[in-house]
């Protein structure tokens, strides 16, 4: 699997989280199973779930009158993963704003993408 493919799994396993609550341990084993995973995105998975809490706390003050919860759970997600990269990465911040763009431009709504851009813009700075 290359690296945006592994993106696509983490936020699938973000979303199913945040969406129905599911414990990590089990969205892991559902999900990635029968998939070799990368030592870099087993990091970010493992920091993921230690710290998603404070991750959204850190994303609350870049959103500019709204909440963490109104947001569409795939944008959340998204959001969720981009921060923990910006977190635990060697990647340039162009990068990870970049791909978190081109898969929110995927699998979100017409204009989710800008919103995407300038929240992690923002929060890089």
């Amino acid at each position: 699997m290359n690296r945006r493919e592994y993106r696509i799994k983490l936020i699938e396993i973000i979303y199913q989280n945040l969406l129905l609550k599911k414990d990590f341990n089990i969205l892991i084993q559902d999900n990635l199973a029968e998939i070799p995973v990368d030592i870099y995105f087993k990091k970010i998975l493992s920091y993921i779930i230690k710290n998603k809490n404070s991750i959204i706390t850190e994303i609350n003050p870049f959103l500019n009158k709204w909440e963490f919860d109104r947001l569409n759970y795939v944008v959340q997600a998204i959001l969720v993963l981009a921060i923990s990269e910006f977190k635990h990465s060697k990647n340039d911040n162009a990068i990870i704003i970049n791909e978190a763009v081109e898969l929110t431009k995927i699998y979100c709504s017409d204009d989710d993408y800008k919103f995407v851009n300038a929240l992690l813009d923002n929060y890089a700075k």
